[in-house]
């Protein structure tokens, strides 16, 4: 398991939700509430790097031959 930020999309939101959006960062203490603009926090590295070690840990089923 992990955890990744997200995004503040405030550009696709509608207005109340972007409302509530700016007023839950403001709430939290964050300076990203420029409405105007979008804000994206995901560290796509450690996206990347989690998938591959995910996959790496995957191990291949056995096939079972009906013999």
């Amino acid at each position: 398991m992990a955890l990744f930020s997200g995004a503040l999309l405030y550009t696709q939101y509608g207005f109340l939700k972007r409302m509530v959006m700016k007023k839950i960062a403001q709430d939290k203490g964050g300076l990203d509430t420029d409405t105007s603009r979008d804000y994206i926090y995901t560290e796509w590295d450690g996206v990347r790097r989690f998938a591959e070690d995910f996959a790496a840990g995957l191990e291949p089923k056995a096939v079972q031959s009906n013999l």
